[in-house]
């Protein structure tokens, strides 16, 4: 669910890595490589490829980088990393596991990760996925430079419709 069907192979002349298998009564859109080709330029194909970028979660903890940090809360801190073996930069969330187990937040912390996994919506950020540690649990998430909404809006003030 909320996953592609096809774009990896049509972008990357790789075959195609997952079977669709309807439950239903549905109707096949197929469309030519060419085609595909034709229709996706500019900023659509960029954040296609972004997004497929997203999609190896087979990036382990040991193959990332800390840059800087970016942001730091009550449970921990989210730090800006690189994979050493595919260059794609991401945030890493790292929660305190102490501290939340001091603060009986193990469930939500859970609950979490659970929805986190399963939305896609391009105004939220993309989870790849998790990590345990011995001290930490570690989200990696995608990156989004730019700053702190909550900032931007204090400095801004209320929006209008528009906005």
């Amino acid at each position: 669910m909320g996953d592609y069907v096809g774009e990896r192979a049509l972008l990357f002349s790789e075959p195609r890595s997952a079977t669709v298998k309807c439950t239903e009564d549905a109707e096949l859109w197929k469309m030519s490589s060419e085609a595909f080709h034709r229709a996706v330029k500019g900023p659509i194909l960029e954040y296609m490829k972004e997004r497929i970028a997203l999609q190896n979660t087979m990036v382990g903890l040991e193959t990332l980088e800390c840059l800087q940090v970016v942001g730091r809360g009550g449970f921990g801190v989210v730090k800006m990393v690189k994979s050493t073996t595919t260059g794609t930069r991401y945030a890493l969330k790292c929660v305190r596991k102490k501290v939340a187990v001091e603060q009986r937040q193990q469930t939500a912390l859970a609950m979490e990760r659970n929805i986190l996994a399963e939305l896609d919506h391009p105004f939220i950020i993309k989870f790849v996925r998790s990590f345990q540690g011995v001290q930490y649990v570690y989200f990696l998430m995608k990156l989004v430079t730019g700053g702190e909404l909550l900032d931007a809006l204090e400095g801004i003030g209320l929006l209008n419709r528009s906005q």
